[in-house]
């Protein structure tokens, strides 16, 4: 597993804009080879929105940040950032008490 943490800020955006442009991508995001889950993520008190990608392998991720997806939705963000990082498998199993990751 590869988790992928992404952040921006919305530019000349509303939040309702993003919003309605997210719901029109969300199957091509569900449809990415590998992408086992995305958490899309707010925090408006500094308006810093973004995501954490779960996904199968660095490869997967890799593919994702050169696609026409990922690219094309992050032209109109400003100050985007990507962060990765790999995954300590049997400490993680220890401590997913809700959300099983690893069985």
């Amino acid at each position: 597993m590869h988790v992928q943490i992404v952040s921006f800020t919305l530019g000349n955006l509303s939040e309702d804009d993003y919003i309605d442009s997210a719901h029109d991508v969300v199957a091509d995001f569900s449809a990415q080879g590998g992408l086992l889950a995305k958490l899309w993520l707010e925090r408006r008190a500094d308006g810093t929105y973004g995501a954490v990608y779960f996904w199968r392998d660095k490869d997967s991720m890799e593919r994702f940040k050169r696609s026409a997806l990922f690219e094309g939705n992050n032209s109109e963000l400003r100050d985007v950032t990507s962060q990765d990082s790999g995954v300590l498998r049997n400490l993680t199993k220890q401590t997913q008490p809700e959300l099983e990751l690893f069985s």
